[in-house]
């Protein structure tokens, strides 16, 4: 058995590595530029670019593009049903992912999702009265401050979610892997946490608390919620001051 999962791990890592040998590494060139795209109204927006996104809210919506210009050639962003997807142009890769930056502002954000290594942050408050925050891969989402109704978090893979401060009445998250989720000061009247794997969860709770974990993942809460715990494998569930 440990022969076939070796013989898989070798002929997907092939596979990953014949996939990026075919890309076309692009090198920034010339001066940085802004560009602004104009495009149909959205209030999801699921990026796979290895730059940074920064995300806002505001009255009216606004997409650009910071980077060199052949940068900004190869970045693809198109709106269907309601959600903006931002990727590269395919078989192309960048060589310093730190060269491109996007800023968004909508009024209000539904979902917030990362496919792969790249970062989303909102260094500014916002609300929504539910909202979804996805990382697949090894990416990050970064908030500063979240006033929500309903929160639904999932991370599957390495990645990690941190909200650094704000409320929300219902928190459900699940991690699959060993991605982390912070939110410490992020405060939730009830909370349900699912881990498959190891990644950890550090939450606030002040009414009820589900944690199921599936490993040897962790669970740290803060806050004196009534508990429903239920772990399989060496995980633990911590309660801190």
């Amino acid at each position: 058995m440990k022969k076939i999962l070796s013989a898989c791990v070798i002929l997907l890592s092939l596979v990953a590595l014949t996939g990026l040998s075919s890309c076309r590494k692009v090198i920034g060139q010339g001066a940085t530029v802004t560009e602004e795209r104009v495009l149909a109204n959205f209030t999801r927006l699921q990026t796979s670019i290895s730059g940074a996104v920064y995300v806002s809210e505001g009255p009216v919506q606004q997409v650009k593009i910071e980077a060199q210009q052949n940068i900004i050639d190869i970045v693809e962003s198109t709106v269907e049903n309601g959600v903006l997807k931002l990727k590269l142009k395919s078989n192309t890769m960048l060589s310093n992912s730190s060269q491109l930056k996007v800023y968004i502002t909508i009024p209000k954000y539904r979902e917030i999702s990362v496919m792969g290594s790249g970062s989303v942050k909102a260094t500014q408050s916002f609300s929504s009265n539910d909202i979804d925050l996805k990382v697949t891969g090894s990416g990050d989402i970064d908030i500063d401050n979240l006033v929500s109704t309903n929160f639904y978090s999932e991370i599957t893979g390495s990645g990690n979610i941190n909200v650094v401060a704000g409320t929300t009445q219902s928190l459900v998250l699940r991690i699959t892997g060993s991605g982390d989720f912070y939110g410490k000061d992020f405060k939730s009247k009830d909370a349900e946490v699912t881990i498959t794997g190891s990644g950890s969860a550090t939450v606030r709770a002040t009414n009820s608390l589900k944690a199921r974990i599936s490993g040897s993942g962790n669970i740290n809460y803060y806050g004196i919620p009534t508990t429903d715990v239920n772990i399989t494998g060496s995980g633990n569930v911590r309660h801190q001051n």
